[in-house]
């Protein structure tokens, strides 16, 4: 996915991410209608209409607080109130959804222990895991100045990884030691191969860096694989789609905490390369190689007619006009 987008930012546009996506998805539907075969439908129950409600609202209320905070403010009044609402409608849809006999979310089934506990691993790991990704790619394209294509291509070895310590992990080392103790080497490895990416300092450790990103995609498998196995070993299989809904739920808080992550990191940045000058021109800012063509363009367009960083009015202009957005 970021190899193919790279190259969609480099030789077309980012626009063009969202176009792919079409194709992509009448592939599978095509796949589907032929070769699924239908099957008797069993009960689904009651649609949970308050369920959908409560956490629509709860969660899109939650997330745009999030998702503007850096741009408008963490005091702005909507950014607060978004957020206030959106945590109250989060904890009464949590009372809801446990007192529901047909629940949205079967929350229950955090009562079972192994079902909590490798819920817990996954989400602990994947924070790490993904912020790497996050990281890697900032320090490879504003730290380092690599296209988006090189960026790209450096943290591809990471996919490799992922594909071989799975079959790794399913074929040879869980049948032979179970759950607990690969996951454990697991994480000791992404532990490891963390650390040593924070000694990388420059392009002439490029190798090593790709060599890293390799091991802790490597690594990771060996964590992923088995929690998911013993999440659900004793999920009937009733709520294994109410459980695979749980499974799965946590990335997004994760991906969405990343980004903000990343626009405040970026802003730092660039607040220390103003070092508080108000005047300093806009064009200058766009000699980024991590820009589109159409934010350099805005800059220059900006420079020409002798606008500053005092005449973005709102995070947003800021966004488009030094490429963070």
């Amino acid at each position: 996915g970021r190899l193919r987008a790279a190259l969609l930012f480099t030789i077309l546009s980012g626009r063009w991410v969202f176009s792919l996506t079409l194709p992509l998805g009448v592939l599978p539907l095509a796949c589907g209608l032929l070769f699924v075969r239908d099957q008797e439908p069993g009960s689904a129950g009651r649609f949970d209409l308050r369920g959908f409600v409560l956490s629509g609202l709860g969660f899109a209320g939650l997330m745009y607080g999030i998702s503007e905070g850096p741009q408008d403010g963490w005091s702005d009044p909507a950014v607060l109130s978004t957020i206030g609402v959106g945590a109250v409608l989060i904890v009464v849809l949590i009372v809801t959804q446990l007192r529901t006999e047909q629940p949205l979310l079967r929350l229950q089934l955090f009562g079972d222990r192994l079902f909590r506990s490798n819920n817990t691993v996954i989400f602990l790991g994947t924070a790490a895991f993904l912020g790497v990704l996050y990281m890697a790619a900032l320090f490879f394209q504003d730290g380092l100045g690599m296209s988006p294509l090189n960026s790209g291509l450096s943290t591809f070895p990471e996919a490799i990884g992922v594909m071989v310590g799975a079959q790794s992990a399913t074929r040879l080392l869980y049948p032979r030691l179970g759950p607990r103790r690969v996951m454990t080497g697991g994480l000791i490895g992404v532990a490891i191969s963390i650390g040593l990416m924070s000694l990388i300092d420059g392009t002439r450790d490029l190798l090593w860096m790709r060599v890293l990103m390799f091991a802790l995609g490597l690594a990771m498998a060996h964590v992923f694989v088995p929690a998911q196995a013993a999440a659900f070993a004793r999920i009937s299989s009733a709520d294994t789609a109410r459980g695979s809904t749980l499974f799965n739920a946590k990335v997004k808080p994760i991906q969405e905490a990343l980004l903000q992550t990343s626009e405040i990191a970026k802003m730092t940045a660039l607040g220390k390369q103003i070092d508080g000058n108000t005047s300093f021109s806009i064009e200058a800012l766009t000699n980024n190689p991590s820009m589109s063509a159409e934010q350099a363009d805005m800059g220059h367009d900006l420079g020409a007619k002798g606008a500053t960083l005092a005449d973005c009015e709102s995070g947003a202009q800021l966004d488009a006009y030094v490429g963070l957005g």
